[in-house]
């Protein structure tokens, strides 16, 4: 159930023309005529060709009424354009084995395609026109409109996600993280055709636009072909903000009712965390990893209150972390037998075992901290094989830090963090004062859960 929110590489050429060009460190970034830049990476590794167009600003370029009003927008994008129709689009992914994509964030809005080299110059128009000049069926609108109902009724009948969306509309009340990259029950009536095709005249701004592209193709055959779609679109000169400010956890606990949390319960534990960007981010999440199993180990393995317990964190500028207790069996105990698993950790040990009698062998973490660091190091790159991981790496790096290798640069930490950075890093923010538990549970169990949570 853990979801993996945590999360570049790089030629050398110098063209003219239409767009201008630096080179470092074998990282090639060109620039169209309007300024949109181009940031190109030669394709060594595989015949998979991925191109992904960014629009940066996210959430912070709508209010919460309008919530996932992007995500419409792009949705759109790639049900067919001026100039191809969308059985051109399910026609080519369909011969080729291409695939055409979307994704919102808090940061971005993202428009992608993966195909075999052989057809990237053949789809690259399809997807561009569909960008800049998206159709705007009605009938395929509607079924957009439909599937977002059916993703907000399916988060209504699940008492896990009605909490964690109640978390996260609690600790991001009155910031600029307060808007969603997806619908709301709230937002849903605002999201029309009309205000959709607005939303889409507002991105089409060269200041918010860059272009990531890992391919076995040249960048001067693929320049002419971004300029002909993209060249001509104006620089509106918008600010993109990446400082927002903390937010302020510390707040009362709520106890949520869910039929269909009858006979168990949810409970979510959130507390600060560093920025992604920040220094303690690197120790923070390698904390989070040693601790993930000491916490499974207590509450999960010694005293079986849930399903399964797991920590993480939002990966975001202004970020927070959070514990999860899933399908509780016994909803009494676990702030108590979280504090235990907490302890465990600030005193330096993590568990090894289990003795005949039930209690835990204990081992220090400072001895088992080269393979803790090792398995922290696998993870995060053996997820970036494919091209477009490795695309979508670098587009994260550039909105962050604006360098298509911040996120490398960042990770070198890894190499050089120690022991007591990560467990100075668990006591700064997993046993912070600042805290706010939320739970779900049947009716039957809702005074049960408020007396658990206080």
């Amino acid at each position: 159930m853990k979801s993996c929110i945590k999360k570049i590489l790089f030629a050398s050429i110098l063209l003219t023309g239409c767009f201008h060009a630096f080179c470092e460190k074998n990282e090639e970034c060109l620039y169209l005529s309007n300024g949109i830049p181009v940031y190109y990476e030669e394709n060594t590794t595989n015949r998979v060709d991925s191109v992904y167009i960014c629009v940066k600003g996210g959430v912070q370029f709508f209010t919460p009424e309008y919530s996932g009003i992007e995500n419409a927008v792009f949705k759109m994008m790639l049900k067919g354009s001026a100039g191809y129709s969308y059985e051109n689009q399910k026609s080519f992914c369909y011969e080729t084995r291409s695939g055409f994509g979307s994704s919102n964030g808090i940061l971005s809005s993202v428009l992608f395609m993966n195909c075999i080299d052989d057809y990237l110059l053949e789809g690259l128009p399809l997807l561009l026109d569909g960008f800049v000049n998206p159709l705007f069926a009605e009938n395929e609108f509607t079924k957009v409109r439909n599937d977002f109902e059916n993703d907000i009724q399916e988060t209504l009948n699940d008492p896990y996600s009605i909490g964690f969306d109640f978390l996260i509309k609690k600790v991001y009340s009155e910031h600029p993280y307060g808007s969603f990259s997806y619908p709301t029950m709230e937002s849903l009536k605002n999201i029309t055709l009309e205000n959709v095709k607005k939303q889409h005249k507002k991105i089409l701004d060269s200041s918010r636009i860059f272009i990531v592209a890992v391919t076995k193709h040249k960048a001067e055959d693929l320049i002419p072909i971004f300029e002909d779609f993209l060249g001509n679109l104006e620089n509106k000169n918008t600010e993109y903000n990446t400082k927002v400010p903390a937010v302020k956890i510390e707040s009362k606990p709520m106890a949520l009712v869910h039929q269909a949390a009858s006979e168990t319960g949810f409970i979510i534990r959130a507390f600060p965390a560093p920025s992604i960007t920040d220094n303690d981010y690197i120790p923070f999440i390698l904390a989070g990893s040693i601790y993930d199993k000491i916490l499974h180990e207590v509450v999960r393995g010694k005293y079986g209150d849930c399903y399964s317990a797991w920590s993480d964190d939002f990966g975001r500028l202004s970020n927070v972390g959070y514990e999860t207790f899933y399908r509780c069996s016994d909803i009494t105990k676990i702030k108590l037998h979280a504090q235990e698993a907490r302890q465990i950790m600030s005193e330096g040990k993590y568990i090894v075992g289990t003795k005949e009698d039930g209690s835990f062998v204990f081992a220090d973490i400072s001895a088992g901290f080269e393979s803790f660091r090792n398995a922290e190091i696998n993870k995060l790159y053996t997820s970036e094989v494919t091209t477009s991981s490795r695309g979508r790496k670098k587009c994260n790096s550039i909105l962050l830090w604006n360098s298509p290798d911040g996120i490398d640069e960042q990770r070198k930490q890894l190499n050089t963090v120690t022991c007591e950075e990560v467990l100075s890093a668990f006591k700064k923010y997993f046993l912070a004062d600042e805290e706010f538990w939320i739970g779900v549970s049947g009716p039957e169990d809702e005074e049960k859960m408020q007396n658990a949570l206080k």
